[in-house]
């Protein structure tokens, strides 16, 4: 009796785990599935990082959906043809559709991320291999996508300075004038390039650009600016055009422009009698607010 007993024991214990392990199962499936749904709802990094890591204990993980595989071969065949970070952009919410119908399916979070880094949005690249890296991964695949992070982080500092770069630029534009008072000034600016022309000679417009067209034009790297003083001078009977190497730098809160630059001018007053010759000066342009 004391062997049937225990060979009982043994099977209604066993059967016990088994139907424990059915109720678990049961239990992370339905759970499971409610991530998903929660996940479609708010694809937030949260309520990825709860289907990813509900995923790693499942038993079984559902097929991959044919509307998900869909969007992932349009993802891919985007990102194949791509040619401008806007192409790449398109092939983004492709496989973002992709990850939203399987949340599970790490291929298509992988392929999202190098979408978004293919068009250079070094952020969403970043959240989405940081998702990623919940998956199972091999330790050598693990620091491959760790090292990747760490590229796009810099890649996103660089792309951050240089915004901030162009926003400083752009404030430049504007009405300036001479740090004597005397002389108005307009700056322009098209992407890197600076234009500096004198606009209303004296500030009372007593005075104004007498027959010719005198400019600085260059490049602004930072704080500082590389170009030529131009000079077209449209009343002589010949005409000539004169240009000169110029530099300068522009006040760290962007509230003055100097410019060193060499400047040609006639000799003499007579601007018709071109026999006169001409001479080179070395000049200096001072700008405020």
């Amino acid at each position: 009796m004391k062997r049937i007993s225990l060979a009982a024991s043994l099977v209604f214990m066993f059967i016990f785990i088994l139907m424990s392990f059915a109720v678990q199962a049961q239990i992370t499936d339905d759970t499971f599935q409610q991530a998903v749904k929660e996940y479609q709802a708010a694809p937030t990094f949260d309520n990825a990082k709860k289907v990813v890591k509900l995923s790693a204990v499942m038993r079984k993980l559902p097929s991959i959906p044919e509307e998900a595989r869909k969007h992932f071969v349009r993802g891919r065949a985007l990102f194949e043809d791509a040619k401008s970070p806007g192409d790449f952009t398109q092939a983004t919410e492709e496989f973002l559709q992709a990850t939203r119908l399987a949340p599970w399916w790490p291929e298509a979070r992988y392929n999202t991320a190098l979408a978004f880094e293919a068009a250079k949005n070094y952020a969403n690249a970043i959240v989405n291999l940081k998702i990623y890296q919940l998956f199972k991964l091999s330790t050598n695949e693990a620091q491959t996508v760790q090292d990747k992070i760490w590229e796009l982080e810099m890649k996103q500092e660089k792309t951050a300075k240089a915004s901030a770069e162009e926003a400083n630029i752009q404030k430049l534009a504007g009405i300036w004038k001479s740090s004597d008072g005397y002389y108005q000034y307009t700056v322009t600016i098209n992407g890197q390039t600076i234009e500096i022309v004198n606009s209303a000679g004296w500030i009372n417009n007593s005075w104004q650009v007498m027959g010719h067209n005198c400019f600085w034009r260059g490049t602004v790297t930072g704080v500082t600016i590389t170009g030529k003083w131009i000079v077209d001078w449209n009343m002589y009977r010949n005409g000539i055009k004169a240009e000169r190497d110029m530099s300068g730098t522009v006040s760290e809160n962007g509230d003055r422009i100097h410019i060193d630059y060499k400047r040609v001018d006639p000799n003499g007053s007579d601007v018709n009698n071109m026999a006169l010759g001409w001479r080179e000066s070395i000049q200096q342009l001072d700008l405020v607010r």
